[in-house]
């Protein structure tokens, strides 16, 4: 540590102005207490320094506090403080005054304003969301006598970049490849997944797991520290949590209490995809990261529960204004369609019975649409819920069958007054949506609502009408099942059709568990699991022996985006020590680590590393296309190709395509030079592999109309009738393989 302080010490000045600036803030009860928390904190980073805090008004920047008080401050342009708060970066200016936006919750709420060096700069760039964060509670809060009026920021920071600066900073201190705080809640039963700050950044803050499904519970009711070399098979930590965590490939760990007056609060945990990558002497320097930042852990929470209720609200009110909106110009329609129809009708009467009877069905669903509106409208209000039940609604709504030959049954089992209202909304919406395409799409004789609630919920409608093709439908508009499976995942849950032509249909709302859903902004387990899985990157490993050309591919892959190098190595000792440890997807093997032998290493990986991809990196060929396959290795990639070719390769080969089949001579590629470039190629690859343009475009992170010109080039290029007609002749002239494995 103290080696790691030597290196960096304005890194470490930085962990510990976030940490104070925290606690400054978790105690903030006026824009005085802001500036004076700002000032301490800047104090140990690079000087004290003058600072002035500005607010946004209707009228413009209206100063609302400085430090020192006393201070003689120059006066700053109204120009000058709206571009400080409309730029995603501090404005500095050695000769003048720095300036940083305060922007949060999708707003710029202000400025704050320093007379400090450039690494004060990158401190409050960092900490800029914090305090954000807290003038913005104090102005929710009603807080002196001036009326903040935030303005619209798309790239508003929030709670996910404020941690990801603290555990850039805390891994100075003690690595680690998932830092997580996990807070008890108000009755202390529960724990609130309050942060995950993985590479990149896993999403789940805000869901209430209970006490009993986390393992780690034994650091709270012991109040002391644990450390577990393989968190997968550890008896002392055997809940649900912990097992989602450990499947997601995470293994050694260190967990230590987050206190405040010598009471445990909540746990922050360090994590390790590697056994045993923690010992019992990483304790005191985690704790101490624990007791340093549980203020400001807390104090973030808090924050964040005061952003999300104002989001909330405010998006209430618009779905409010539109439906309100809608219903006004449906309401003005509705009357002259009937008019018209009703004229229609009398002209008609003695010439088309049929005619007659067209019109009276044109002014009956006119005023269905407007009696759904209205409803809409209702339903659409924040009020709707406060005022009836759940089951009361349900039963309000199938009240629209009264009268009509649709026959309506509802069976409700369990208890649905103490539902989340956000369960509550959307279960709600979803059977408006249901039997409205039962009333006027289904042509059924009866319907069927079934509502039970138990530790989840599940809601059936059915009815027996003509059906249709589940399949088409999900993909077409018309049923409003894009909507209603949006609905169903706002609150962790899932939505499935069954139905077929001629065999009526059946909708099924289900959440597996209600514990996972008791606030607005909730993330499922299955969630966690497949983001920290797949984290968003592929995780490559670099074996080279020439340090620079080692430190180049590094650089290259983790400024692509997407990718994470997790090891490297510079001989072929520390590769199989390291490849058994931390088993990457796409190992880099230069053709030189071992000469005497180039592919012996590549076997030894592939038998401990089955699921890891080898890419050779070579200046001449190593070997031919069976013995490379034999070896285990999935792709070859000449020294001389640029670098977007590296990270195109790289991709490839970790999505299950073979390219190894061009292995360069001294000359070039086997078999000519090949008309496609090495982007082209591992376009290419991934189309062989069966993937779609949409699908390639995720992959490499390009729009789905940039492939789709990747691949009419490649059809061209290469002659070819179409995409498949590609592929093949690519795979014929051995330019690609796919493994079909």
């Amino acid at each position: 540590m103290e080696e790691n302080l030597a290196v960096d010490g304005s890194a470490e000045r930085r962990y510990c102005g976030l940490v104070q600036l925290g606690s400054g803030l978790a105690g903030a009860a006026n824009w005085q207490a802001i500036v004076a928390a700002v000032s301490r904190a800047l104090a140990t980073i690079d000087a004290p320094s003058p600072v002035r805090l500005w607010g946004l008004t209707a009228d413009g920047f209206v100063e609302l506090a400085r430090d020192p008080r006393a201070a003689e401050r120059p006066p700053i342009a109204q120009r000058e403080l709206r571009l400080a708060a409309e730029q995603e970066t501090t404005t500095f200016d050695a000769a003048g005054p720095l300036l940083v936006g305060l922007r949060a919750t999708g707003t710029t709420i202000g400025a704050l304003e320093v007379s400090a060096g450039a690494e004060s700069a990158e401190f409050l760039t960092q900490a800029a969301p914090m305090i954000a964060s807290s003038v913005g509670l104090l102005a929710a809060q009603g807080v002196g006598d001036v009326v903040l009026e935030p303005r619209s920021a798309g790239w508003a920071s929030d709670t996910a970049s404020v941690m990801s600066a603290f555990a850039a900073e805390a891994r100075r201190s003690l690595d680690h490849d998932r830092l997580s705080a996990y807070l008890l809640t108000g009755d202390r039963q529960a724990f609130e997944r309050f942060a995950v700050a993985t590479s990149p950044i896993a999403p789940g803050e805000g869901a209430v797991i209970p006490f009993e499904d986390v393992g780690l519970r034994h650091v709270v009711i012991t109040n002391e520290a644990l450390v577990s070399e393989d968190l997968s098979n550890d008896p002392r930590i055997v809940g649900r949590e912990d097992r989602v965590i450990a499947r997601a490939g995470f293994r050694g760990l260190v967990s230590v209490p987050l206190r405040r007056d010598g009471r445990p609060i909540g746990v922050l945990n360090f994590v390790s995809r590697t056994i045993g990558y923690y010992r019992d002497e990483d304790i005191p320097i985690a704790q101490q990261i624990a007791d340093q930042v549980s203020a400001f852990v807390e104090n973030l929470r808090d924050q964040q529960r005061m952003r999300i209720l104002a989001r909330q609200e405010a998006a209430g009110r618009e779905r409010a204004r539109l439906s309100r909106d809608l219903y006004h110009t449906v309401a003005q329609a509705v009357p002259m369609i009937n008019s018209i129809a009703g004229d229609l009708r009398e002209k008609l009467a003695s010439v088309d019975d049929g005619a007659v009877a067209d019109a009276d069905r044109i002014i009956e669903l006119a005023d269905i649409a407007l009696a759904d509106v209205r409803r809409a409208a209702v339903g659409m209000s924040p009020r709707a819920l406060e005022s009836h039940r759940l089951d009361e609604l349900v039963e309000s709504s199938l009240l629209r069958f009264q009268g009509t030959e649709i026959d309506s049954r509802l069976t409700i089992e369990g208890e649905v007054a103490g539902l989340p209202s956000p369960v509550q909304r959307s279960t709600y919406r979803i059977l408006e949506e249901a039997l409205s395409n039962v009333r006027i799409h289904s042509g059924a004789s009866s319907v069927a609502v079934e509502l039970t609630v138990d530790d989840g919920l599940v809601l059936v409608v059915e009815d027996d009408g003509v059906g249709f093709d589940a399949e088409r439908a999900g993909r077409e508009d018309g049923l409003g099942l894009e909507g209603m499976t949006e609905r169903a995942r706002e609150v962790g849950g899932t939505l499935s059709i069954e139905s077929a032509p001629g065999e009526g249909a059946r909708l099924s709302f289900e959440i597996a568990s209600l514990s996972d859903t008791a606030t607005d902004f909730t993330a499922t387990h299955e969630e966690l699991e497949s983001t920290i899985d797949a984290g968003g990157s592929l995780r490559a490993f670099v074996a080279e022996r020439n340090h620079l050309v080692r430190a180049g591919l590094t650089r290259i892959l983790e400024r692509a985006g997407g990718i994470r190098v997790v090891g490297e190595a510079s001989g072929p000792e520390e590769v199989r020590g390291q490849i058994l440890r931390l088993r990457p997807d796409v190992v880099l093997l230069d053709e030189q680590l071992e000469p005497e032998n180039p592919l012996a290493l590549a076997e030894q990986i592939h038998a401990t590393s089955p699921r890891t991809s080898i890419l050779v990196t070579a200046r001449h060929a190593v070997a031919d296309e069976t013995d490379l396959i034999e070896a285990g290795v999935s792709g070859m990639v000449h020294k001389d190709v640029d670098s977007s070719e590296i990270v195109d390769a790289v991709r490839a080969v970790a999505n299950g395509a073979r390219l190894i089949a061009g292995a360069h001579s001294d000359d070039g590629e086997k078999g000519g030079a090949s008309p496609l470039n090495g982007r082209e190629r591992g376009i290419l690859a991934l189309v062989a592999a069966g993937s779609t343009n949409a699908e390639i475009a995720e992959e490499l992170f390009f729009a789905t109309k940039t492939v789709e010109r990747y691949v009419a080039t490649i059809v061209g290029k290469l002659g070819a009738r179409n995409r498949a007609h590609a592929a093949a002749l690519a795979v014929s002239r051995q330019l690609i393989d796919v493994d079909g494995g």
